[in-house]
C-alpha cells in the first residue's frame, strides 16, 4: 500500500521544507525521561489537505535524549553537554553553563530546549547559572559567514583558524586534530 505521504506529490525541496515546518510545529519532546501520552495531530499541507501525524512521529525529537530508541548506544545530548563542559578549562565552565545554544531544525521542536535546560540544571554545579537558548536552523551558516567576513587576511592557508579542503584531502581527517587541538 502507498503511504499517505507518498500520495501527496511534492518536490524534494518542498518535502524538506514541509518536514522542517512539521517538525517545529507538531513534534514535542517529553518533559523528562518519563513518557507522556501524545495524541495524533492534524497538519494542514499548503494545498489544504490534512495529514495525520502519529504520536511516534510527534515524539521523534526524543531520540536526541535517548539515542537507543534508534539503536544507537551513545548518550543523549542532555548527558553529552555536561560531559563536554566538564572537559573544558575550569575557568571557562561557568560561562559555558550560562551560554548553551541549541541550533538546527530539530532543536527547535517544542520542549527540546526546556528539557535540555532542566537536565543541565540537575547536572550543573550548585552555583552555576544555566541558560539554554535556541538559534535559527541556519545559525552555524550565519556565524561562519560573519567570521569569514571579519578579515580577508584570515584566509591565509597557513592560518590557525582555517582548514582548506585541499589540505584536508591531502592529509586526511587527522589534520583537524593536529591543527586545532
Amino acid at each position: 500500500t502507498q503511504s499517505t505521504w507518498d500520495r501527496h506529490i511534492f518536490s524534494a525541496e518542498m518535502k524538506h521544507s514541509l518536514l522542517q515546518d512539521m517538525k517545529e510545529k507538531v513534534c514535542v519532546a517529553s518533559a523528562s525521561d518519563v513518557s507522556v501520552t501524545v495524541q495524533d495531530v492534524d497538519y494542514t499541507l499548503p494545498d489544504g489537505r490534512i495529514v495525520k501525524v502519529s504520536p511516534a512521529a510527534r515524539q521523534s525529537t526524543d531520540v536526541l535524549f535517548d539515542p537507543w530508541l534508534m539503536g544507537n548506544g551513545s548518550s543523549g545530548i542532555d548527558r553529552q553537554i555536561p560531559t563536554a563542559i566538564g572537559r573544558c578549562d575550569v575557568d571557562l565552565q561557568s560561562d559555558l553553563w550560562g551560554g548553551v545554544v541549541l541550533a538546527g531544525g530539530t532543536m527547535l521542536g517544542a520542549g527540546v530546549a526546556q528539557r535540555v535546560e532542566a537536565a543541565l540544571r540537575m547536572a550543573a554545579p550548585p552555583l552555576a547559572s544555566v541558560r539554554v537558548r535556541t538559534a535559527s536552523e541556519h545559525a552555524a551558516w550565519h556565524g561562519g559567514s560573519l567570521f569569514a567576513s571579519l578579515n580577508d587576511d584570515w584566509y591565509d592557508t597557513s592560518s590557525t583558524v582555517w582548514l582548506t579542503k585541499e589540505l584536508y584531502d591531502e592529509a586526511g581527517s587527522g589534520v583537524v586534530h593536529r591543527k586545532f587541538f
